[in-house]
């Protein structure tokens, strides 16, 4: 997905954004948690999070730390299944 993936497929927009930045955030501490999880992995888990809960949320300022924690519950019982 690279650098801008996360921005251009779950906003539809290349470019810096301020959802993107944060979203590289999140992939960013998830890597650093999770460094045997692939970074696509990690990338397209996030993308389909946030996706999923920005397509339902009548309001978006919880939508990043929403995504943190359902990513890092996600990946933890990944981590456990492979362990």
């Amino acid at each position: 997905m690279g650098d801008d993936g996360v921005a251009t497929e779950v906003l539809g927009e290349p470019g810096p954004t301020l959802v993107g930045d944060e979203l590289r955030d999140v992939i960013a501490t998830l890597r650093a948690r999770y460094p045997e999880c692939p970074t696509g992995e990690i990338e397209a888990l996030v993308a389909d999070i946030y996706g999923r809960l920005n397509a339902s949320a009548t309001v978006s300022a919880h939508l990043i730390p929403l995504t943190m924690n359902l990513s890092l519950r996600a990946l933890r019982t990944m981590s456990q299944r492979r362990g």
